[in-house]
């Protein structure tokens, strides 16, 4: 590859002062609301170490990646040995390796010694790239480098990455991490750093005796009554949460302006619809697949009554585009427990969540075309029925994040940690069942003004359960129900 390439990508190479103007950290200098993903503080940049870094689009892993490059050079790191590479223009393995050895020449022409520290961006980009990777350090070429290669697509860095040497992966030592949109804690945490000091002081600031607390919850034991001071507040902010999720672009535009543009809904989508062309799927297919998941989101399904419904053919065909769309981090399928073998009936109807509100206002206006995106989601947000499905939605990602952080793995899947629970004989359901490894963990979501005597039911059916309301504090029979945003913000 032309060297131009290479320095018009590293421009700190000629001048430091050239990352004050890269759009990326540009835009976190100017944005209200910076954030600080706490992902960045889980990787070890000791030489030898290979990280790959995936989430949705939009997420900001580029800008993440950049700002990782910048405090090492801010730290005296010799900017030589900082390399970015956007991986747009490299097709395959031998050119990706032949990317990497003409940076280790040119660095080591420029002065450049000890660990040097690669980002690749968007290596998915790149067909077979594992392949690449290994070769190099088969070869020993990466024992003095230390590389974080980001991607859009789950289950390509997934597999290409399991192959690498070494990746045992497991608790601390995880190097496929993952990164979301905001938390609604985090979300809180940036956009109300005020109220989130007053919230600090009722909530441990580490994960473990966090992760206690809420599963105490499940036992009856609540200590969340100090967040009752904070409930307006709460309740408020996920009301803007619903509108932007945890995307950055969203909220600091929502937050300067009080909307958000369609373009910035475009954006999103098109970068999907790319994932889509590149996996070789139909964009009319996809959109059928998806309006029905809208449609349908929080009831369960099998990929046979989508294709009767859809006649799209086969429902090998609609498992193709819904593990697609899953891998692409749009949505997440959530399985029937089988409880008495605390596994998922992976046979069985499933149900489906979208994984973020402005992934979902995002899909909603691509497959409708609605449009004013934003005065759409709104409106979806101010209808009853609507706004309780979104919440089922939230409350899926925070617990599928939640079941991550007990036990964080290379090899981690949600399909087996969170689940829902239905009643062959009569029907009934629990929405979902986290599963710690040890026992069941019901979860109901009441996102309505008032708890029924019929909500309480289904608990019956396990010695433990949790409702969340919507501002409603209840107990009955040492079963807890509490607001969901009392909830959401311990995860």
């Amino acid at each position: 590859m032309d060297d131009r390439y290479l320095i018009e990508q590293n421009p700190w190479w000629r001048d430091i002062g050239s990352l004050g103007s890269d759009r990326h950290l540009k835009r976190v200098e100017l944005s209200e609301v910076k954030w600080d993903p706490r992902i960045r503080y889980k990787f070890d940049l000791s030489p030898g170490e290979i990280y790959t870094l995936r989430g949705p689009r939009q997420v900001g892993k580029t800008t993440l990646i950049k700002i990782m490059a910048q405090d090492l050079i801010y730290r005296g790191i010799s900017p030589y040995s900082v390399f970015y590479f956007s991986l747009d223009l490299v097709s395959d393995p031998v050119e990706l390796e032949g990317l990497v050895n003409r940076y280790f020449d040119l660095s080591g022409s420029f002065g450049a010694e000890g660990t040097r520290y690669l980002f690749l961006d968007e290596i998915s980009n790149v067909d077979h790239w594992g392949s690449a990777i290994k070769y190099l350090v088969d070869s020993n070429k990466l024992k003095d480098t230390t590389m974080i290669m980001t991607g859009s697509h789950s289950m390509d860095i997934k597999r290409s990455s399991e192959r690498l040497p070494g990746r045992v992966g497991e608790g601390s030592a995880v190097r496929d991490k993952i990164m979301m949109p905001m938390k609604f804690s985090e979300y809180v945490q940036n956009v109300d750093p005020e109220l989130w000091a007053r919230i600090s002081e009722h909530v441990p600031r580490s994960f473990e005796p966090r992760s206690e607390m809420i599963l105490s919850l499940f036992e009856g034991e609540d200590h969340t009554v100090p967040l009752t001071l904070y409930q307006r507040d709460l309740q408020s902010h996920l009301g803007s949460y619903m509108l932007t999720g945890g995307i950055i672009s969203a909220i600091n535009e929502f937050k300067a302006s009080g909307k958000i543009s369609p373009q910035t809904y475009e954006v999103y989508i098109r970068s999907l619809v790319g994932d889509l062309t590149r996996n070789n799927l139909n964009e009319r297919i996809a959109k059928l697949v998806a309006r029905s998941l809208l449609e349908m989101m929080g009831t369960s399904f099998s990929y046979n009554s989508i294709a009767d419904l859809l006649d799209i053919g086969s429902h090998n065909t609609v498992a193709k585009y819904i593990s697609s769309l899953e891998d692409s981090y749009v949505l997440d399928q959530v399985y029937q427990v089988d409880h008495e073998k605390n596994t998922p009936m992976m046979r069985s109807n499933r149900k489906a969540y979208f994984t973020d509100p402005f992934i979902l206002h995002s899909v909603n206006h691509w497959v409708n075309g609605t449009g004013d995106p934003f005065g759409r989601s709104v409106e979806l947000i101010s209808d009853p029925e609507s706004s309780s499905r979104l919440i089922e939605a939230i409350v899926c990602d925070h617990i599928i994040r939640l079941s991550y952080n007990m036990a964080p793995s290379d090899h981690f899947s949600h399909h087996e940690k969170v689940m829902f629970w239905r009643k062959k004989r009569n029907g009934r359901e629990i929405d979902f069942v986290l599963w710690d490894g040890r026992r069941l963990h019901p979860l109901e979501v009441k996102y309505r003004n008032r708890l029924r005597v019929s909500d309480w039911r289904s608990m019956h059916n396990f010695p433990n359960g949790l409702i969340l309301t919507k501002g409603i504090r209840d107990e009955r029979n040492r079963r807890l129900a509490v607001p969901v945003e009392q909830f959401l913000i311990l995860i």
